[in-house]
């Protein structure tokens, strides 16, 4: 689904979606960076987080996977992608 036609009902089921299909890892690391925005596309709704919003970090390196993947988010999107990460 094209993220201009996402709204916050479609982010959980959108999160199920990319769980399910490996784009999005299916628990939560045991780190967490935040920061400003600089512009990244968000892991799940795939908008922009800009300067003047929070981005949180993580990283895909605890050993299941051999490619170290670093993922952006909202602080909204990866509330909801942490809920269907416990969800399931």
């Amino acid at each position: 689904m094209p993220a201009a036609q996402l709204n916050e009902k479609d982010l959980p089921g959108l999160a199920r979606e990319r769980i399910a299909s490996g784009e999005l890892p299916a628990h939560v690391p045991r780190r967490l960076w935040g920061g400003k925005g600089g512009g990244e596309a968000c892991a799940l709704c795939d908008q922009a987080i800009v300067p003047d919003e929070m981005q949180l970090e993580i990283r895909t390196d605890d050993g299941e996977q051999r490619e170290v993947r670093v993922l952006c988010f909202h602080v909204s999107c990866h509330s909801v992608w942490e809920r269907e990460c416990r969800a399931s």
